[in-house]
Protein backbone atom coordinates (compact mmCIF):
# COMPACT_ATOMS: atom_id res chain seq x y z
CA UNK A 1 0.00 0.00 0.00
CA UNK A 2 1.40 3.40 -0.84
CA UNK A 3 -0.78 5.58 1.80
CA UNK A 4 0.07 9.14 2.86
CA UNK A 5 3.55 9.25 3.33
CA UNK A 6 4.13 12.70 5.61
CA UNK A 7 3.29 10.91 8.76
CA UNK A 8 4.55 7.17 7.91
CA UNK A 9 8.14 7.38 7.94
CA UNK A 10 10.77 8.71 10.57
CA UNK A 11 11.72 12.16 9.93
CA UNK A 12 15.14 11.97 11.07
CA UNK A 13 16.43 8.79 9.25
CA UNK A 14 17.40 8.55 6.05
CA UNK A 15 15.21 7.24 2.89
CA UNK A 16 18.14 4.20 3.28
CA UNK A 17 17.03 3.71 7.05
CA UNK A 18 13.89 4.45 7.04
CA UNK A 19 13.59 1.84 4.17
CA UNK A 20 16.06 -0.82 6.13
CA UNK A 21 13.54 -0.26 9.09
CA UNK A 22 10.67 -1.24 7.09
CA UNK A 23 12.05 -4.53 5.60
CA UNK A 24 12.58 -5.44 8.53
CA UNK A 25 8.93 -5.05 9.63
CA UNK A 26 8.02 -6.84 6.63
CA UNK A 27 10.01 -10.21 6.99
CA UNK A 28 12.98 -9.06 3.92
CA UNK A 29 15.65 -11.60 4.86
CA UNK A 30 17.84 -9.25 6.44
CA UNK A 31 20.68 -10.49 4.80
CA UNK A 32 19.39 -9.54 1.66
CA UNK A 33 17.83 -5.92 2.98
CA UNK A 34 20.63 -3.73 2.06
CA UNK A 35 20.37 -5.11 -1.63
CA UNK A 36 16.67 -4.47 -1.45
CA UNK A 37 16.61 -1.56 -0.46
CA UNK A 38 19.15 -0.52 -2.88
CA UNK A 39 17.08 -1.79 -5.49
CA UNK A 40 13.92 -0.32 -5.27
CA UNK A 41 15.49 3.09 -4.35
CA UNK A 42 17.48 2.79 -7.63
CA UNK A 43 14.08 1.78 -9.40
CA UNK A 44 12.27 5.29 -8.34
CA UNK A 45 15.38 7.46 -8.56
CA UNK A 46 15.98 7.97 -5.59
CA UNK A 47 19.62 6.14 -5.63
CA UNK A 48 21.53 9.77 -5.21
CA UNK A 49 19.14 10.85 -1.88
CA UNK A 50 19.03 8.02 -0.18
CA UNK A 51 21.53 8.81 2.53
CA UNK A 52 19.66 12.34 2.81
CA UNK A 53 17.60 12.81 5.84
CA UNK A 54 13.46 12.48 5.04
CA UNK A 55 12.73 15.62 6.65
CA UNK A 56 14.50 16.86 3.69
CA UNK A 57 12.95 15.35 1.21
CA UNK A 58 10.63 16.80 -0.95
CA UNK A 59 7.10 15.82 -1.46
CA UNK A 60 7.77 14.03 -4.96
CA UNK A 61 10.51 12.46 -3.33
CA UNK A 62 8.39 11.48 -0.47
CA UNK A 63 6.16 10.07 -2.89
CA UNK A 64 8.83 7.88 -4.29
CA UNK A 65 10.30 6.76 -0.89
CA UNK A 66 6.44 5.13 0.02
CA UNK A 67 6.76 3.66 -3.41
CA UNK A 68 9.42 2.65 -2.48
CA UNK A 69 8.60 0.81 0.53
CA UNK A 70 5.63 -0.98 -1.20
CA UNK A 71 8.12 -2.52 -3.56
CA UNK A 72 10.24 -4.07 -0.83
CA UNK A 73 8.42 -7.44 -1.11
CA UNK A 74 7.81 -7.26 -4.60
CA UNK A 75 3.69 -7.89 -4.39
CA UNK A 76 1.89 -8.43 -7.61
CA UNK A 77 -0.51 -5.57 -6.86
CA UNK A 78 -0.04 -2.16 -5.15
CA UNK A 79 -2.89 0.08 -3.89
CA UNK A 80 -1.98 3.82 -4.21
CA UNK A 81 -4.08 6.47 -2.50
CA UNK A 82 -4.23 9.66 -4.01
CA UNK A 83 -0.42 9.51 -5.28
CA UNK A 84 -0.03 13.05 -6.97
CA UNK A 85 -2.07 14.71 -4.41
CA UNK A 86 0.36 16.99 -3.17
CA UNK A 87 2.61 17.55 -6.37
CA UNK A 88 2.84 19.96 -8.73
CA UNK A 89 1.56 19.13 -12.68
CA UNK A 90 5.01 18.20 -13.95
CA UNK A 91 5.76 16.00 -11.11
CA UNK A 92 2.73 14.08 -11.18
CA UNK A 93 2.51 13.76 -14.86
CA UNK A 94 6.35 12.09 -14.33
CA UNK A 95 5.34 9.88 -11.12
CA UNK A 96 1.71 9.02 -13.43
CA UNK A 97 4.12 7.99 -16.05
CA UNK A 98 6.48 5.87 -13.56
CA UNK A 99 3.54 4.28 -12.82
CA UNK A 100 2.08 2.84 -16.37
CA UNK A 101 5.25 2.50 -18.29
CA UNK A 102 7.63 0.85 -15.08
CA UNK A 103 5.23 -0.84 -12.89
CA UNK A 104 2.66 -1.73 -15.31
CA UNK A 105 4.25 -2.51 -18.68
CA UNK A 106 7.58 -3.78 -17.58
CA UNK A 107 7.25 -4.91 -14.05
CA UNK A 108 3.93 -6.34 -14.78
CA UNK A 109 2.35 -4.99 -11.37
CA UNK A 110 -1.54 -4.63 -10.94
CA UNK A 111 -2.60 -0.93 -9.56
CA UNK A 112 -5.59 0.10 -7.57
CA UNK A 113 -5.19 3.72 -7.74
CA UNK A 114 -7.58 5.83 -5.55
CA UNK A 115 -8.11 9.42 -6.56
CA UNK A 116 -10.60 12.17 -7.17
CA UNK A 117 -8.16 13.16 -10.51
CA UNK A 118 -10.42 12.38 -13.23
CA UNK A 119 -6.88 13.42 -15.36
CA UNK A 120 -5.07 11.05 -13.88
CA UNK A 121 -8.16 8.06 -14.13
CA UNK A 122 -7.90 8.78 -17.99
CA UNK A 123 -4.12 8.31 -18.12
CA UNK A 124 -3.26 5.89 -16.20
CA UNK A 125 -6.35 3.37 -15.66
CA UNK A 126 -7.62 0.32 -17.76
CA UNK A 127 -10.92 -0.12 -15.84
CA UNK A 128 -12.51 2.61 -13.12
CA UNK A 129 -14.55 1.82 -10.38
CA UNK A 130 -17.11 5.05 -9.48
CA UNK A 131 -17.67 4.87 -6.10
CA UNK A 132 -20.89 7.05 -4.48
CA UNK A 133 -22.02 7.01 -0.95
CA UNK A 134 -19.57 4.01 -0.29
CA UNK A 135 -20.67 2.17 -2.91
CA UNK A 136 -19.80 1.23 -6.83
CA UNK A 137 -21.96 3.14 -8.77
CA UNK A 138 -20.32 2.35 -12.25
CA UNK A 139 -17.25 -0.02 -13.21
CA UNK A 140 -16.18 -0.58 -16.70
CA UNK A 141 -13.55 1.35 -19.32
CA UNK A 142 -12.69 4.89 -19.06
CA UNK A 143 -15.22 6.00 -21.56
CA UNK A 144 -18.21 4.38 -20.52
CA UNK A 145 -17.46 5.67 -16.99
CA UNK A 146 -17.09 9.24 -17.90
CA UNK A 147 -20.35 8.83 -19.91
CA UNK A 148 -21.87 7.52 -16.58
CA UNK A 149 -20.17 10.55 -14.77
CA UNK A 150 -22.02 13.06 -17.11
CA UNK A 151 -25.45 11.48 -17.59
CA UNK A 152 -25.80 11.19 -13.39
CA UNK A 153 -24.12 14.70 -12.50
CA UNK A 154 -21.87 12.76 -10.53
CA UNK A 155 -18.62 14.93 -9.36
Amino acid sequence: MVLDTERSFYYRLSGFENLLFFAALNDVNSGRAPVRVKEVLDLVGLADDARRPFMNYSWGMRQKLGLARALLTNPPILLLDEPTKSLDPEAGLEFREFLKSVLVRDLKKTLILVTHNMEEVQYCCDRVAVMKRGRISCIDHWDVVREHIRSTGLR
